[in-house]
């Protein structure tokens, strides 16, 4: 397990060689974001989803908020701060999946060294393969506007069909952004994500 050695002490009673067994991606930040602690079920996770860059290319100290898209990054980053502030852990649920296979995750992000840190736990929740849905056989330039663009939701990873105005699940552009994508938040995404902030609470549920 890689661990900031300014960070180890603020993990309190949690075990490092639990963390490193732990099947699901953990890694721990410092409260600005940046990347204190990883265990190899993170290095893991992105070798297996095709995101070999965040083993390769992110030494600890390198800022979180860098990967996460800009239409999430005040969910996430008022979620931290309240969690840090309260000193309450702060959960929410999110979809990752796979172009062959529907997965649910649980993260939880858990307060440590009195609001100076925080150690993220994600947990498969739930997976299935994906049911064959027609929008397979469905011509993919549906999914381009006028001008030539594709709107994906940067959560869910669903694609807009411009005819319709439909969500989709487009499997091959979940494996791979196409390179004309604009990303957004679906409707379901964004009522999860702000309605939550609302609520004063962010993401609990």
């Amino acid at each position: 397990m890689r661990v900031d050695s300014a960070f180890e002490p603020l993990l309190g009673a949690f075990d490092l060689e639990g963390l490193d067994a732990e099947a699901g991606s953990v890694f721990g930040i410092f409260t600005d974001g940046r990347l204190a602690c990883t265990n190899d079920g993170w290095e893991r996770f992105a070798r297996d989803n095709g995101a070999p860059e965040l083993v390769r290319g992110w030494p600890l100290g390198r800022n979180v908020y860098e990967v996460i898209p800009p239409d999430l990054q005040p969910f996430y980053r008022e979620g931290w701060e309240w969690a840090s502030e309260s000193g309450n852990p702060w959960s929410h649920s999110y979809e990752c999946s796979t172009p062959a296979e529907f997965r649910h995750f649980r993260m939880t992000s858990y307060p440590v060294g009195e609001g100076r840190g925080l150690l993220v736990v994600n947990s498969l929740v739930a997976s299935a393969p994906w049911p064959a849905g027609e929008e397979a056989g469905r011509p993919r330039a549906e999914y381009y506007d006028a001008r030539d663009r594709v709107t994906q939701c940067s959560h869910c990873r669903r694609t807009l069909h411009q005819p319709s105005g439909r969500w989709d699940w487009v499997p091959e552009w979940v494996q791979r952004w196409p390179d004309e994508a604009v990303p957004t938040l679906c409707d379901l995404c964004a009522s999860y994500h702000y309605y939550a902030r609302a609520r004063g609470v962010p993401g609990a549920d």
